[in-house]
């Protein structure tokens, strides 16, 4: 079955997830509203078909509409949407992890389906994202015939849902803000520190990259996540952990180390 779809507020996620759905032939893409009409113009550059609006009272009728704006304005473009003509039993769906899908509750008076679809992902480069989304994880809560269908979708592209109790969505965030979002400040903050003892930036960055390669290939294979620890604190060194946190006094990273390391200690005990 292929679906026809509209995107509002097409970011990055708006137009990698658009351009997987018409690569595959999933979806036909009917219109993207955006805040201007020129990102628009330029999302449909990248997703390859449908038409650029500015305004969401312009879209047409669709079997699926997809919400993948900013967490805060997602109420928002609910009440809008409900100002149109939606098609009976079609889909409004969208992409925030934080927020359930009763958020969308005012289109429910048009007799469609809502639901939330977040894709545990890190969407960066989209040409990178295109190639590397199969097998990613995606939450679904809501409708359930919504999320059956939402299910059938992103398996065609290679991608494993679940099911997430909207109650508990926000607690299921923080552990995305954990495995993802503060990567790029560790990355950071080891870089910081090889490039301090005189390693160019680019070989720390790839220091760094390989260093946080391996520890993930070892998480996927050791027994516990403790047993992937490594370093000074799973040896029990402190004396070396002193010298650390001496050597990075009137740093912007001393406070950062020893609330990492102190938060590492759940591991050690």
């Amino acid at each position: 079955m292929s679906y026809s779809i509209n995107i509002i507020g097409a970011g990055r996620i708006g137009q990698v997830l658009a351009r997987l759905f018409v690569l595959n032939n999933i979806a036909q893409l009917n219109a993207v509203c955006n805040r201007s009409l020129e990102s628009g113009k330029l999302a449909i550059d990248f997703i390859g078909e449908g038409t650029a609006l500015a305004d969401v009272s312009e879209l047409p009728t669709a079997d699926m509409t997809f919400i993948t704006t900013p967490d805060d304005v997602i109420a928002s473009c609910a009440q809008q949407l409900a100002e149109n003509s939606l098609k009976p039993g079609s889909i409004i769906v969208h992409c925030c992890g934080a927020k359930p899908a009763d958020i969308l509750k005012p289109v429910k008076k048009h007799d469609v389906l809502i639901a939330s679809a977040h894709p545990l992902f890190s969407f960066g480069d989209r040409k990178t994202s295109l190639e590397q989304f199969a097998g990613a994880y995606v939450s679904l809560d809501g409708d359930k015939e919504a999320c059956d269908h939402l299910q059938t979708l992103f398996a065609k592209l290679g991608a494993h849902t679940f099911m997430i109790d909207s109650r508990y969505k926000t607690n299921y965030h923080i552990g995305a803000v954990f495995a993802s979002n503060f990567l790029p400040l560790l990355t950071h903050a080891a870089t910081q520190c090889f490039q301090s003892a005189n390693i160019d930036e680019e070989t720390s960055r790839h220091i760094t990259h390989k260093l946080m390669q391996n520890t993930l290939n070892n998480l996927q294979v050791t027994e516990t996540i403790a047993d992937a620890l490594t370093g000074p604190l799973k040896r029990g060194d402190s004396a070396l952990i002193e010298q650390h946190i001496a050597s990075l006094e009137n740093t912007d990273l001393h406070d950062l180390y020893i609330t990492l390391t102190n938060a590492s200690k759940v591991l050690v005990d």
